[in-house]
Formats: C-alpha cells, sequence, structure tokens
C-alpha cells in the first residue's frame, strides 16, 4: 500500500489534474490541483465552506454535507 507522498508522486507522473482527501476525523476536504509536476492546495474547507473542483465546472458543496 501505498503511503499519502507516494500516491502523490504516481498523481503527478500520470497526470491527474485534482483529488480531493477527505478527513472524516477532523471533517476537513482537501482539494488539490496539479500544478505542473506539482500539487497544490486548491481548497481546504469544513464546515460550511464551500468545496468547488476546478474539474468538474459549476460543481460546489459544502464541506459538512460530505460527511453528512
Amino acid at each position: 500500500m501505498l503511503g499519502a507522498t507516494a500516491k502523490k508522486a504516481v498523481h503527478a507522473r500520470c497526470g491527474v489534474t485534482e483529488y480531493w482527501i477527505i478527513d472524516p476525523t477532523r471533517e476537513i476536504v482537501s482539494v488539490f490541483a496539479l500544478d505542473g509536476d506539482t500539487d497544490i492546495v486548491h481548497i481546504e474547507a469544513a464546515g460550511d465552506d464551500m468545496v468547488t473542483s476546478g474539474v468538474l465546472t459549476g460543481f460546489a458543496i459544502t464541506a459538512q454535507s460530505v460527511f453528512a
């Protein structure tokens, strides 16, 4: 099983343009975007914060709805 750092490297190498990490313990949604060969945090949201996607045009939900 790959660790988080190894997974990020695989995503970058394979051209994955966006991925989400859902932390159920802290109830945080982190959206990462690929910038060249590096991933950057696009959004980190909790509670009523909106989560949007750079890949899915028009998609938006609150972070809390992910955990409802």
